[in-house]
């Protein structure tokens, strides 16, 4: 699976809009491998009232320790969790474009 990223530069800088990006974001495709570390949420640190990350991040934690040998549910839910605007905090190599860990945030 690979997996697309933004990267966001630091303050002074605040864009207008996140989902569209402009420069300056930089645009960059990373793949998870067989050695990418897949990190359990924190989940007492989520919004209570936030309709969907704290329910997606309970999800993941659950299917870590019954993933497929693909990652296919594993992936599907780091989908689902983009796809809600879910944060992340993602450690990539990026000599070798691989994701070296995934760590679902508030």
């Amino acid at each position: 699976m690979t997996a697309t990223t933004n990267l966001n530069p630091g303050d002074p800088y605040h864009p207008g809009d996140p989902y569209i990006p402009t420069d300056p974001y930089r645009t960059f495709t990373a793949a998870f491998t067989t050695g990418s570390r897949f990190v359990p949420a924190r989940l007492d640190t989520y919004i209570p009232n936030d309709p969907y990350c704290p329910a997606l991040a309970g999800n993941y934690n659950a299917s870590l320790s019954v993933s497929t040998s693909d990652g296919g549910s594993l992936y599907a839910l780091i989908s689902g969790m983009a796809a809600n605007h879910c944060n992340a905090r993602i450690l990539v190599d990026l000599r070798s474009a691989t994701i070296r860990s995934f760590q679902p945030v508030p």
